[in-house]
C-alpha cells in the first residue's frame, strides 16, 4: 500500500506542476505579444491546450493507461522542443533548461514503479502481491 500511496502522491505532483505550467505560460505569451490580436489568440489556444490537458490529467488520475501514454508522447515531444531552443536560442536559457529537466524527469516519474502500482490500482482495486508488505 505504500507504492500506491507514494504513486498517489506522485500523480499530483505531476497534475499540479503542469497545470500551473499551462497557466504561466498563457500568462506569459499574453504580456510578451505584439498585438491585441495576437494576444487574444495565443491565450485562447492555451485556454485550449489547458483544457485538453486537464481532461488527460483527469483520466490518468484515473488510472487509465493510455492517458499515461498520451502524458509519455507530450512529454518527450515538450523535452525535444526543450532541447531544440536550448541549442539554438539566445535568450532563455535558465528557463529553457528547466523546462528540459521537468520535462525528463517527469518521463522518468511516469515510468516509475510507483506510479505503475497507483494507475494498477486506481484502474483494478486490487494490489498487486509485489505491494503487500513484507
Amino acid at each position: 500500500m505504500k507504492m500506491i500511496n507514494r504513486g498517489h502522491k506522485l500523480a499530483i505532483v505531476i497534475i499540479v506542476t503542469f497545470t500551473i505550467i499551462s497557466l504561466y505560460s498563457i500568462i506569459n505569451t499574453f504580456f510578451q505579444s505584439n498585438s491585441e490580436s495576437e494576444a487574444f489568440y495565443s491565450t485562447l489556444a492555451g485556454f485550449v491546450r489547458l483544457a485538453i490537458e486537464c481532461i488527460i490529467f483527469m483520466f490518468f488520475y484515473r488510472g487509465y493507461l493510455w492517458a499515461r501514454v498520451v502524458l509519455v508522447i507530450e512529454m518527450c515531444i515538450y523535452a525535444m522542443i526543450a532541447l531544440y531552443a536550448l541549442i539554438f536560442a539566445h535568450t532563455f536559457y535558465l528557463q529553457i533548461l528547466l523546462y528540459f529537466i521537468l520535462y525528463t524527469g517527469t518521463l522518468a516519474l511516469l515510468f516509475s514503479k510507483p506510479i505503475k502500482s497507483y494507475q494498477t490500482y486506481k484502474k483494478t482495486g486490487r494490489i498487486e502481491n509485489s505491494n503487500l508488505p513484507e
